[in-house]
């Protein structure tokens, strides 16, 4: 069974128009899940994991972080993405349109990028025109960059192109390994939740720069403790950003990398909600990516004590944010304070607990039981059900068969509810294929 490892960051850009977002929808359809999305969260994916003969590895679409309309500015919005790509991505895919011929443009996106030209891959897009074939010997004037013709409207060189990007893979730049059975924990949130202050809390003593100036965390900071029998690896991640703010703010250009990263190596995220802020679209937007990442949740709504010290706020702050994120129900929410000391070691709780599902095995014999139970007492008449199989852990995923027809969203979700019932899966994103 295989479990959750890390995998390298790939970044496309490019100018407006060139096929970016259309390409990543094709690569990420390779392994795309059987999934419904829920009421309430937004899916405007921009992430997306990709597999290719057993290696697996993150696309990121950074147009898609704050979109080529926002920006009027062509060439501003090109060095936004070159800016958030070169030194974050470990492979950047650079996209033309093979219908038009090179530009004076293109030939300054290459020179922005010729120090990094080890991790570039060119991708002439729209190769399934006679316009494109005409104008392939074009771009062999790039010397020195590596060149993949493709289609993503008919997948024409798809296979030629994954090849070439699993065969980059460069060594990782976070470090996990220092105990293999620690959890590896990463903290995010809007800029001034906390997440800095509970890093320290946590640890003791003032590993992090903390500061009332939001931003103030520009890398990450790693730390490993000891909590009872378990020991946790924490990620402190930059604040996030608005798609505004990420398009306009140079000093963010790694910021938003690096949290992936982290999290790309984290068992559990724990994101962090300001309780006099509440849930807004950046939480919404954070959640769908912990999610698109398939790492376990923690939400930790800080700053109870703003609102008094009673169990009437704390009521109130639960009601809040369950009513707002009523989709996400599988999640444990901590309500506390940093500043106080308040529930941080319910949160250590669960963070660990969502650690442990997070690499759940569950024994075939209870798996199954649970077919039997589900075949007496549940009517599913897309699935003449006959087993259910992990087939991997870091998260939890199983593989239902047999199927009849595709399943409907109310069947994976009743699926997924039975399944995290029966073997208390909180915290964590259980995972379904249909066979």
């Amino acid at each position: 069974m295989t479990g959750n490892n890390k995998k390298p960051l790939v970044a496309i850009i490019g100018r407006p128009n060139v096929g970016k977002s259309s390409l990543f929808n094709r690569m990420i359809g390779q392994r795309k899940a059987i999934v419904c999305d829920e009421s309430g969260t937004t899916r405007d994916r921009v992430i997306g994991e990709v597999e290719w003969q057993g290696k697996f590895f993150t696309l990121v679409d950074t147009a898609g972080l704050f979109g080529d309309l926002e920006i009027k500015d062509m060439e501003a919005a090109i060095d936004r993405q070159i800016e958030m790509a070169v030194d974050g991505a470990d492979v950047i895919m650079l996209v033309f349109d093979g219908k038009a011929p090179i530009t004076n443009a293109d030939l300054k996106i290459l020179q922005k990028l010729k120090k990094r030209m080890e991790k570039l891959v060119l991708v002439v897009n729209k190769m399934e025109s006679d316009k494109g074939l005409a104008n392939w010997d074009g771009f062999g004037r790039l010397s020195g960059v590596k060149r993949v013709a493709v289609s993503a409207k008919t997948g024409m060189g798809l296979g030629d192109l994954l090849e070439e990007l699993v065969g980059r893979w460069p060594e990782g730049e976070l470090k996990a390994d220092a105990d293999n059975d620690a959890y590896r924990v990463s903290v995010i949130g809007r800029p001034n939740a906390g997440k800095s202050s509970l890093v320290n809390k946590i640890a003791g003593f003032e590993r992090m720069v903390v500061s009332q100036v939001p931003g103030t965390t520009r890398d990450i900071g790693e730390i490993m403790i000891d909590f009872g029998a378990d020991s946790l690896v924490f990620f402190d991640t930059a604040g996030a950003r608005s798609r505004r703010v990420l398009s306009r703010n140079q000093i963010e250009k790694y910021s938003y990398f690096r949290a992936l990263k982290a999290m790309e190596v984290s068992d559990v995220v724990v994101l962090m909600i300001d309780a006099q802020v509440g849930v807004g679209k950046t939480e919404v937007k954070l959640i769908s990516l912990v999610e698109d990442l398939g790492k376990g949740l923690v939400l930790f709504v800080n700053k109870m004590d703003l609102f008094g010290d009673g169990g009437e706020a704390v009521e109130t702050i639960m009601k809040n944010i369950r009513s707002d994120l009523g989709y996400l129900d599988w999640a444990p929410v901590v309500v506390g304070s940093v500043l106080l000391d308040i529930n941080l070691k319910p949160l250590l709780k669960n963070i660990v607990r969502v650690g442990q599902n997070f690499r759940a095995e569950i024994k075939s014999g209870y798996l199954t039981d649970l077919v039997e139970k589900i075949r007496v007492n549940y009517r599913i008449p897309e699935i003449d059900l006959q087993r259910i199989k992990q087939i991997k852990t870091g998260p939890p995923t199983f593989q239902i068969g047999n199927i009849k027809k595709n399943p409907s969203c109310q069947t994976k979700r009743m699926l997924t509810g039975i399944i995290r019932d029966a073997f208390q899966l909180s915290g964590v994103p259980i995972k379904l294929e249909f066979k």
